[in-house]
């Protein structure tokens, strides 16, 4: 299953890197792209992939790469905050040096949205810049 997740996340995000306004992949485009793999793994490799299961994996390596993607409305929307319990609960974006200045405002308005539903009244916002170690 993780090839066949990475096959369909990297599929994605050179569709994305061509054409940024995909970011957030659009939940029908998604789908259907996993539905391929999962029919693909079915046809050709004789393995039976269970469909969610494959779609959180391929989310998270978009995740990776800075790329989101919409969820269905048959899907229930999941809270940026589930499980954070307390006060101030964390959420955490990791940005590359080559992620554009969208990628961040995508992001900070997810959770902006995320944070006015759930009825918290403000955010604390902190960075943390890293270098990576050169080979």
């Amino acid at each position: 299953m993780r090839k066949a997740a990475e096959s369909a996340a990297k599929w994605l995000a050179d569709k994305v890197r061509g054409n940024p306004k995909l970011n957030p992949i659009p939940y029908p485009f998604f789908k259907s792209i996993v539905n391929k793999q999962v029919e693909w793994a079915r046809t050709q490799r004789g393995i039976a992939l269970d469909f969610e299961e494959l779609a959180e994996a391929v989310r998270t390596e978009l995740l990776k790469a800075g790329i989101h993607t919409m969820s269905g409305s048959e899907r229930k929307e999941v809270s940026l905050f589930d499980g954070a319990g307390g006060a101030n609960p964390p959420v955490t974006l990791h940005l590359r040096a080559d992620d554009n200045f969208t990628v961040l405002l995508k992001w900070l308005s997810e959770v902006i949205d995320s944070a006015e539903s759930e009825k918290y009244t403000g955010l604390d916002l902190t960075a943390k810049i890293t270098r990576e170690a050169r080979r």
